[in-house]
């Protein structure tokens, strides 16, 4: 099973290809894919760059080109709040759709799925 690893900024994607010594590069629809293992596991990682539609169309690829089974998003996801501090893992128990209102299709803020 292959999972990918997802990151927003360069900083967030060199720390995980530090930990990858076997991985190679694929170029696929103007994006770097970073092919190779992570204690044990067949990784692809990869920078999405900032934004929803780019991570969509990112892990779109992971999905159709690279057959991925799980997509993780690791990075500082725009900062830090009140008790969280670096290296947490932070898992959200609910999403709040906060640049848009598709009311009255559906409810306001709720993330359409």
């Amino acid at each position: 099973m292959t999972i990918a690893i997802v990151s927003a900024m360069h900083e967030e994607l060199a720390a995980v290809l530090a930990l990858m010594p076997d991985e190679h590069k694929q170029v696929v629809a103007g994006r770097e894919f970073f092919v190779g293992h992570l204690h044990g596991h067949d990784v692809v990682a990869v920078l999405s760059r900032i934004g929803k539609v780019a991570a969509a169309t990112t892990a779109t690829v992971l999905i159709e080109r690279f057959a991925v089974k799980r997509i993780v998003f690791t990075g500082v996801a725009g900062g830090l709040g009140a008790g969280v501090n670096v290296g947490d893992v932070v898992v959200a128990d609910s999403f709040v759709q906060h640049d848009l209102d598709a009311s009255p299709i559906f409810p306001k803020y709720e993330v359409p799925l």
